[in-house]
């Protein structure tokens, strides 16, 4: 029996491998990202690389680096942590019985009958391939408070992200009044989806402080006073940045009460699932608030500044 059409699938050569998987479950999760699973981890690096298809059982396959663990767990779920959170998940509780690091660099968790329930090319229309000769390395990492999982294929002393697994990003964005991220920089989201309490944003540069108070009101400040708000304190309870690019402020019954789509005349939803698409947002050396939100697959962009 072959394995399924997966682009660069192990294929009946190595389906005698997958035989020998332990088919034992400890666990199912109906949820998109499950607590950890009871497991011994076993010895993680940050980085691993292969070249042709190298296959790992539940349980025997991770890598970690300060806060971040990546980790094939035993319950056959694939989930990369952050200070022991969950982020992102395959969601093959129960179903994943081998992880495959490809030759070809597809990353693919496969069932007990040999059916792929999870590849890191499907959804991702940017995703490269390339042949066993060629190193692929997995990787982990913490910087700046950028916590990303990054899949790189080399080729011809070139690279190029060729996994959805490149569209894994966190963002420590610390909590109001203590802990603030302070970066000279913009915050950069591939992987934007993110739902923040009241108090739970803070963000500052040399140009100035963009805050989602414990009040419920996105303010910036510029030298400890205010230049900019969302107008609604007392009233926003959740800061939304969404993977339809939109960020969107809802009240405690959950209905909205700013948007960004009501700034911008003609907005219309991106798809920035699977790394189509970015949000940044920079505050400039005039203080200006800028917001940039890009759609790679209709090469169209979203640009505000206030």
């Amino acid at each position: 029996m072959a394995l399924p059409d997966v682009p660069g699938g192990p294929r009946a050569v190595l389906w005698s491998l997958l035989l020998l998987v332990v088919t034992g479950l400890w666990s199912t999760s109906v949820c998109v990202v499950p607590a950890r699973a009871a497991t011994v981890v076993p010895p993680c690096t940050s980085l691993t690389a292969w070249t042709s298809t190298q296959l790992y059982s539940p349980g025997t396959f991770c890598l970690a680096i300060s806060s971040d663990l990546f980790i094939f767990q035993t319950d056959g779920n694939l989930v990369w942590y952050v200070n022991n959170v969950a982020q992102w998940s395959s969601n093959t509780a129960g179903t994943g019985q081998i992880l495959a690091l490809q030759g070809d660099g597809n990353v693919v968790v496969y069932a007990a009958n040999g059916k792929a329930v999870y590849a890191s090319s499907w959804g991702y229309n940017l995703a490269k391939f390339t042949t066993p000769d060629q190193q692929k390395d997995l990787s982990i990492r913490w910087d700046q408070h950028s916590h990303t999982v990054e899949h790189v294929t080399y080729f011809d002393a070139s690279y190029g992200l060729g996994s959805a697994l490149s569209g894994l990003e966190y963002m420590d964005w610390g909590a109001e009044g203590a802990n603030c991220t302070v970066e000279n920089r913009l915050i950069f989201m591939r992987f934007p989806a993110r739902s923040l309490p009241a108090g739970q944003f803070c963000w500052s540069t040399d140009n100035g402080t963009l805050v989602f108070q414990s009040d419920g009101n996105l303010v910036e400040y510029v030298g400890g006073t205010p230049r900019w708000s969302s107008g609604t304190w007392g009233r926003g309870a959740r800061l939304a940045i969404q993977m339809d690019g939109n960020i969107v402020i809802y009240n405690a019954s959950g209905a909205p009460i700013w948007a960004l789509s009501w700034q911008v005349k003609g907005w219309s939803p991106r798809d920035l699932t699977h790394n189509n698409g970015w949000i940044y947002v920079q505050i400039a050396p005039t203080h200006q608030i800028q917001l940039g939100v890009y759609d790679n697959m209709h090469i169209q962009a979203i640009n505000w500044t206030v």
